[in-house]
């Protein structure tokens, strides 16, 4: 009996339909000046883009992590708060960091973003045609 049981299961385990799974490609390069006596970094970031998707993209999400130490009311600061520490919650403009200049192009054009409307470490990067499934930018 334990023989059928097992035959019946690993048939219907072979004909259960397996779900798609695709994972985007970035590959990126950062070019970096730091101004130790200002305390800023000023750079520049090179990302190849590509949509493993089945489905064409109109717009991209970016994590904008230096904005994760902007103030006390981000989801970061929030974590490390209900963890225990006090560091970014308390800390001063001065100890902490974030970005205060975006600009994003798309093969050279020039596209909208916008923040996401409750996380100020998230932006929407807008294109201006869609990113077809298989495609670069």
């Amino acid at each position: 009996m334990k023989k059928i049981i097992l035959a019946l299961l690993s048939i219907v385990s072979f004909n259960l339909p397996a779900q798609d799974y695709f994972q985007q490609e970035v590959n990126y390069i950062i070019n970096v000046e730091l101004n130790d006596e200002n305390h800023t970094l000023k750079g520049m970031e090179y990302i190849d883009y590509t949509n493993n998707s089945p489905n064409d993209l109109e717009f991209l999400w970016f994590h904008i992590w230096p904005n994760a130490y902007k103030d006390k009311t981000t989801a970061l600061a929030k974590q490390k708060l209900e963890n225990g520490s006090t560091s970014l919650y308390y800390s001063t403009k001065e100890e902490r960091g974030y970005i205060n200049g975006l600009d994003f192009q798309v093969n050279g054009e020039s596209v909208s973003w916008e923040y996401h409307p409750e996380y100020i470490d998230i932006c929407k990067l807008v294109l201006n045609k869609p990113l077809r499934a298989g495609q670069s930018i």
